[in-house]
């Protein structure tokens, strides 16, 4: 009988570590990296999702899902997604980051542009939306640029691959070596 008692009580202790251990890693990987500052340049910023307010971006920084950049004058950054697409940043852009990962190595990211210019190398199977404040440009495995000027305008130029590119008045697919506008 005392035998049985503890081998009940030991049962009890394993699931309990076990439901602990579930818990923490749960509340780990909520928190994980979707990308890093792989190149810095001049005056780059960064409001953290997990610790508000805007701080100097630095080489190497990770960033997470509702992350915050901003590049100032002469200032240049790029960013390396876990997927491994590339976002190349100009200066005078502001942008935050929205990225959830779908299976180990690949993601799902919208990028919320407010103004600014932007090179995107998306890796094929990734998945990119890119809101302005006149359009969606819908991205998978393609080269682009994209530049938003401060009255909203935006222009799209497709380097590589088709890239959905919408508003209000309708959408267009925007291929290889072509450039498309919105504006309000």
């Amino acid at each position: 009988m005392l035998n049985t008692n503890k081998l009940i009580l030991a049962h009890y202790k394993i699931r309990v570590l076990v439901l602990w251990f579930c818990i923490i890693t749960l509340g780990f990987s909520a928190t994980r990296p979707v990308a890093v500052m792989s190149k810095v340049i001049g005056d780059v910023k960064v409001d953290p999702v997990t610790d508000p307010g805007w701080r100097s971006a630095t080489w190497g920084g990770k960033l997470f899902d509702g992350d915050q950049l901003q590049t100032g004058e002469a200032s240049f950054s790029s960013i390396m997604f876990l997927d491994r697409s590339l976002i190349k940043i100009r200066a005078n852009s502001k942008f935050t980051i929205k990225s959830k990962r779908t299976v180990k190595r690949e993601l799902d990211t919208e990028i919320n542009m407010k103004v600014g210019e932007l090179n995107l190398t998306a890796t094929k199977g990734s998945r990119f939306k890119i809101h302005t404040p006149t359009s969606v440009a819908s991205v998978k495995g393609t080269e682009l640029n994209l530049l938003v000027n401060e009255d909203g305008t935006s222009v799209l130029t497709v380097i590589e691959g088709t890239v959905e590119f919408m508003n209000e008045m309708g959408k267009v697919l925007a291929t290889e070596m072509t450039t498309s506008s919105s504006s309000a």
